[in-house]
């Protein structure tokens, strides 16, 4: 493991111990590392896999209920971090501007495809003058749950639309060249069945 993925996996265990309020999170051994893309839908399985659906209502949960789901959320987290790709470095221009292209030249027409519009695109210049303050994210039209759907189901169809059209760049689009096409032709479209 590089020194570069032994930081970002320290960092975002400390986080999600802040976020999950665990004071003394246990120790948990990786069972592998997740490209970015595919962190919440591999999250979310685990979850269920530890016996918590995505049906809870969390206004509903007693301390001890809410402690056990913090607990699994973490240790997800921890079992499952998301892989740093060797050549990232911290975002300038260079990556802004190819997180343009990708929101453009595929996340939006992917969202239009599953039903959904993007509006308000700004500018290529204005979303990179942007980015570090307020990003633009066209997942944020993405309004769930519709009309007569279940939380449940609305859930399950956010993480179907966020593995389908993940908002930020996959690295190896970023990083190594791989085209928007072939990396699409690398990726099945993905279905959670009831």
């Amino acid at each position: 493991m590089s020194e570069q993925q032994k930081a970002a996996d320290k960092a975002s265990l400390e986080w999600y111990a802040d976020f999950h309020r665990l004071d003394s999170p246990p120790e948990v051994k990786v069972v592998r590392w997740v490209e970015v893309e595919d962190s919440q839908l591999v999250y979310q399985q685990c979850l269920t896999d530890a016996g918590f659906s995505s049906e809870f209502d969390d206004r509903l949960l007693s301390k001890e209920k809410e402690r056990l789901i913090n607990l699994a959320a973490y240790t997800c987290r921890a079992q499952y971090p998301v892989k740093v790709h060797p050549k990232s470095t911290e975002w300038g221009e260079k990556q802004i501007t190819r997180q343009y292209e990708w929101t453009v030249d595929f996340l939006i027409p992917c969202l239009a495809k599953q039903g959904f519009t993007a509006e308000d695109v700004p500018s290529e210049a204005t979303f990179i003058d942007t980015w570090e303050s307020t990003p633009y994210y066209p997942n944020s039209y993405v309004e769930l749950p519709e009309k007569g759907m279940k939380p449940s189901e609305a859930k399950r169809r956010m993480i179907e639309i966020e593995y389908n059209c993940p908002p930020l760049i996959p690295d190896q689009v970023l990083y190594d060249g791989v085209s928007i096409e072939a990396w699409q032709s690398s990726r099945k479209p993905f279905h959670i069945e009831e």
